[in-house]
């Protein structure tokens, strides 16, 4: 009786479920790193003036850089990029606290530049974004955004800033 129940109860029970498998940590992927060169905090002038103060946090185990953006003016803003495994592609989110459409960003790392794209509405009207952020130096860097409400046949600058770092 004894060994009946014993395998009886040895029968229902369910295998361990498999784990899924582990995707190797972020400090582990090389791409991951890539856009480090934007980590720390920024004074950033835009044709000469403050334009306002950047801090470029990693958080979430180093998977996703956090941008903490504060005016000159007092307006602020947030952005969470990240490399995504399953596209091989860089994205950023940027949202802000005025309440202007969310940018919603992909592209890649070459030459020392972060390269993004993305459409966003406009008035109504669908706009194309372009943003560089370039690696000038271990303390400089230039970030070029871009739109175009015309298909990309013209470009128009939104903003040309010049990061230096805070010591």
């Amino acid at each position: 009786m004894f060994t009946a129940t014993v395998l009886v109860i040895l029968a229902l029970q369910q295998p361990p479920t498999p784990k899924p498998p582990q995707s190797p940590a972020c400090a582990a992927r090389p791409q991951a790193s890539q856009f480090d060169f934007w980590v720390g905090e920024w004074n950033v002038v835009v044709k000469g003036k403050p334009a306002g103060i950047n801090r470029i946090e990693k958080i979430l185990n180093g998977c996703v850089l956090q941008e903490n953006w504060t005016s000159a003016g007092g307006g602020d803003g947030k952005s969470w990029n990240w490399y995504d495994i399953g596209d091989g592609k860089w994205h950023q989110l940027w949202l802000d606290a005025q309440g202007a459409p969310a940018l919603n960003l992909a592209g890649s790392f070459a030459d020392d530049v972060m390269r993004y794209e993305g459409n966003s509405l406009g008035s109504g009207v669908t706009v194309m974004n372009r943003l560089q952020f370039f690696k000038l130096s271990q303390d400089k860097i230039r970030q070029l955004w871009e739109q175009s409400s015309d298909g990309g046949k013209t470009w128009t600058i939104v903003f040309d800033g010049a990061y230096s770092r805070r010591r």
